[in-house]
C-alpha cells in the first residue's frame, strides 16, 4: 500500500484503499484513484499536508507529502522514509498537486 496509502488509511476507512495495483502502476491508474480522494490543485496552492504526485523513469506515480521543508515520501534509493527538498528528491519531478477531500489548506 505504501507511504501514502499508511497515511490515508488514518484518515479514510482501510475497504476505500487500492491495494490491487502493482509496484509500477501506470499513470492513468494512480491518478485516477487519487481523484477519488483529493482535488488536483495549482502548484501555487499547494502547501504543507498537500500531496505531490512525482514522475520517476517516465511514470507519474511516486506520491510524496509536502512539509515547510519539502517533502516526505518513501525512498526507494534509501530504503526508508525520507524528507528533502523538492529539488534534490532523486531526479524525480513534481507533475501534480493535491488536496486531500476534507482539509482545509495550509495558511501561515
Amino acid at each position: 500500500m505504501g507511504f501514502i496509502g499508511a497515511v490515508l488509511g488514518k484518515f479514510l476507512p482501510m475497504d476505500t484503499l487500492p491495494t490491487d495495483y502493482g509496484r509500477r502502476p501506470t499513470g492513468g491508474y494512480a491518478y485516477s484513484q487519487m481523484s477519488r480522494y483529493a482535488e488536483r490543485i495549482k502548484r501555487e496552492d499547494a502547501g504543507p499536508g498537500d500531496v505531490v504526485q512525482m514522475c520517476y523513469a517516465n511514470h507519474p506515480v511516486h506520491f510524496g507529502i509536502l512539509t515547510n521543508g519539502g517533502v516526505v515520501h518513501a525512498a526507494a534509493f534509501c530504503r526508508k522514509v525520507v524528507e528533502h527538498s523538492l529539488a534534490t528528491n532523486g531526479g524525480g519531478r513534481a507533475v501534480a498537486y493535491w488536496r486531500m477531500n476534507g482539509v482545509p489548506p495550509w495558511h501561515n
